[in-house]
């Protein structure tokens, strides 16, 4: 049995093995680097990012409470209780914290700012509140339940590498950081364009030959995966002056 080219594939290129064709795509991408853009972190994400960062400030910004209790000056205090302190006032997560005065505590939430003169927080399980005195039987150690500031990160230190895809925890530690916006390369622009007179939109009625275009909605959605911004997806049968038109649009 003979077979002969189809009409429309006069002068074809001979087919390319797949290796090539990935070849061929790495190649021609490596000579088109796509352009940096600043966008908002909201924006975003699958984004790959087009610096390499550092820290701006250490992460927590300052010492903060770990607990919900009382600020104290474990240092100045003898190494065995009982203890009774009157408070000072009290400091909420989002409040500047005053000096804590001598020989007193400071009622504190988590994520609070540790006052100055304090050293310590004893969580609140551990003492019986009278009126405005706390009072406890055993000292907790030295800096217990503080978060001292750059713990988790210290400013200048390098964040996140220039090439790093941004998923939701690079967005979440960019936000924490105070960074609104941030510099990535432009999201690949892609077309997608099937080729089969067989082929027919999903719900459509089918007759005949034809099948369903799956292999669209498939790429589609790798594409939508991987970041990319897909400006174009439709069928253009067998028809090359209609592959061509297509192609032209997509440009």
């Amino acid at each position: 049995m003979t077979t002969s080219a189809h009409p429309d594939c006069a002068g074809a290129q001979p087919d390319l093995s797949l290796d090539d064709a990935l070849q061929l795509i790495r190649t021609t991408l490596q000579q088109r680097a796509l352009p940096v853009v600043e966008r908002p972190l909201g924006e975003a994400l699958g984004c790959v990012l087009a610096e390499t960062l550092l820290a701006p400030l250490n992460l927590p910004p300052f010492d903060n409470s770990a607990m919900d209790g009382y600020a104290l000056a474990a240092a100045e205090l003898p190494a065995t209780g009982p203890y009774d302190l009157p408070l000072d006032g009290r400091t909420l997560a989002g409040d500047s914290a005053d000096e804590l005065l001598p020989g007193h505590a400071r009622r504190i939430t988590t994520g609070a700012p540790l006052p100055a003169g304090a050293d310590t927080v004893i969580v609140q399980e551990r003492v019986r509140l009278d009126d405005d005195v706390i009072r406890f039987d055993q000292l907790p150690p030295l800096g217990a339940n503080i978060r001292r500031a750059g713990e988790d990160l210290s400013e200048g230190t390098e964040v996140l590498q220039q090439g790093t895809r941004l998923g939701p925890l690079q967005i979440g530690l960019l936000a924490a950081l105070g960074q609104a916006t941030v510099s990535v390369h432009r999201r690949p622009r892609v077309a997608i364009l099937s080729t089969g007179d067989e082929l027919i939109e999903p719900g459509a009625q089918r007759r005949g030959g034809q099948i369903y275009d799956s292999n669209r909605f498939l790429l589609l959605g790798l594409l939508a995966r991987l970041g990319a911004d897909v400006v174009m997806a439709t069928n253009c049968g067998d028809q090359r002056e209609a592959l061509l038109k297509q192609l032209e649009v997509a440009r």
